[in-house]
C-alpha cells in the first residue's frame, strides 16, 4: 500500500461479475462457476480467527533492490500481531513476493460453502474511472506443513499497459486472488476448489500460505495466474507499506444457505439468475397446494431479510452485487435457492 493520500473508503456494494472461467474450469473442474462473495467481518458465517502468523517480508521495490525507505528496502509497516484476531484495519505489509504463513491451531476440513476468507484493505477510488485500489496475493494450502497448493486463481486484467502505482483495477476480472475485496471484507476461499489434486488432503488443512502478487508485467520477477498470465496489479510502490496489506484470516462455518430444494416437492424458479443488478428478477414456487400458506424471503450473506412476501410469486430487483438466497418458508418446511447478482 501507498502513504496515505486519502481517507479510505470503506464500500459494501462491491462487483462480483463472474467471467467465463475458460481453461481453469477444464483444468480444476470446480463445482460452480460462481464464487461466494465477500465476507464481512461481523458475518455469521466466521467461527474463528486464525492467531499463529510467520512473516517473510519483501522488498519494496523488486526491481530496484537498492531503494529504501523509513531506513529498509523492505516492507515495514506493522507486525505479525496485526495479522492475527479479528479484522481490524490494523495490518501488516508484506513488500514485493513478502509471505504470510498460517499454522493453523486446528487442521480445517472442506465444508459446503467457503472454508475460509482473507482480510486486506483494498478501498474504492474517488477520481475516474471509480475502480478500486487493489493489492492481490496468490493463497495456498497444505495439509503436511511442507507441500503447498495453490487455489487456481484468474486475472483478466488486460497486460498491455503496466497498472501504475497508484493505479485502478476493475474487481471483475479478479477470480480466487485474496485482495479482491475492501478493508473488512474478506475475500472467500473454498476447499473443494482443490479436490481434483490427489496430492493434498481438503479435510486435514494445517497451513495457509499467502504471497504477494508481484504486479509488474516484467516475466522476470512478475507472478502469473494459473493460466500462466501476467497478474497486473499496482506496481511499483516503493513505500514501507508496500505490497499485500494482511490484516486476519478468518475460519468459516458450513454455511446454512446452500441449494436445499432438489429433494423436496416444491421447487423454487428463479429466473434469470444469475440477474444484473437493477434487473427485475422472478423467483416462482411450483409444487405447493393452492391453500398452503408460503413466504418468500431474500437473504444477504449476512443472514439478513432484506425483503419478504406471502406470496407463491415475487418480483424484484437489488442493486448491489453479490451472493443472495431466496428462502421460502411453508408450515412445515424450509427451502433455500441461491441467487447470483452481477
Amino acid at each position: 500500500m501507498y502513504p496515505k493520500r486519502r481517507k479510505k473508503s470503506l464500500q459494501s456494494s462491491v462487483f462480483s461479475l463472474q467471467p467465463n472461467f475458460g481453461l481453469w474450469s477444464l483444468v480444476f473442474g470446480l463445482w460452480s462457476s460462481v464464487l461466494p462473495a465477500q465476507v464481512h467481518k461481523d458475518s455469521s458465517l466466521i467461527t474463528a480467527w486464525a492467531n499463529n502468523v510467520s512473516i517473510q517480508r519483501g522488498f519494496i521495490n523488486i526491481s530496484d533492490t537498492s531503494a529504501t525507505d523509513q531506513g529498509s528496502n523492505r516492507a515495514s509497516v506493522g507486525s505479525p500481531v496485526n495479522a492475527t484476531g479479528p479484522a481490524d484495519g490494523s495490518i501488516i505489509s508484506l513488500g514485493d513476493g513478502g509471505i504470510a504463513l498460517y499454522t493453523l491451531e486446528e487442521a480445517l476440513s472442506d465444508k459446503p460453502g467457503p472454508d475460509f476468507a482473507i482480510f486486506e484493505n483494498g478501498f474504492k477510488e474517488k477520481v475516474p474511472p471509480y475502480l478500486w485500489f487493489l493489492e492481490l496475493a496468490i493463497v495456498e494450502v497444505s495439509s503436511d506443513g511442507e507441500n503447498y497448493f495453490a487455489f487456481p486463481s484468474i486475472s483478466n486484467t488486460q497486460t498491455q499497459t503496466q497498472v501504475t502505482t497508484f493505479g485502478q483495477l476493475d474487481q471483475a476480472d479478479i477470480i480466487n486472488l485474496a485482495g479482491k475485496y475492501p478493508a473488512l471484507y474478506g475475500t472467500p476461499f473454498d476447499l473443494d476448489d482443490l479436490s481434483k489434486i490427489p496430492e493434498v488432503d481438503i479435510f486435514s488443512i494445517t497451513h495457509i500460505r499467502i504471497t504477494d502478487v508481484v504486479g509488474s508485467l516484467n516475466s522476470d520477477y512478475g507472478t502469473r495466474d494459473t493460466n500462466g498470465n501476467m497478474i497486473n496489479d499496482p506496481f511499483p510502490t516503493p513505500f514501507w507499506t508496500g505490497g499485500f496489506d494482511l490484516d486476519a484470516l478468518a475460519i468459516l462455518g458450513a454455511s446454512s444457505f446452500v441449494d436445499s430444494d432438489k429433494n423436496t416437492a416444491i421447487k423454487i424458479n428463479v429466473y434469470p439468475n444469475p440477474v444484473t443488478r437493477a434487473q427485475p428478477f422472478n423467483v416462482s414456487l411450483d409444487g405447493l397446494i393452492t391453500d398452503q400458506h408460503s413466504r418468500i424471503e431474500i437473504i444477504d450473506q449476512r443472514g439478513s431479510i432484506i425483503q419478504q412476501a406471502d406470496s407463491f410469486n415475487l418480483r424484484s430487483i437489488i442493486k448491489i452485487p453479490g451472493i443472495y438466497f431466496i428462502q421460502v418458508r411453508t408450515h412445515k418446511t424450509k427451502i433455500v435457492r441461491r441467487l447470483i447478482v452481477q
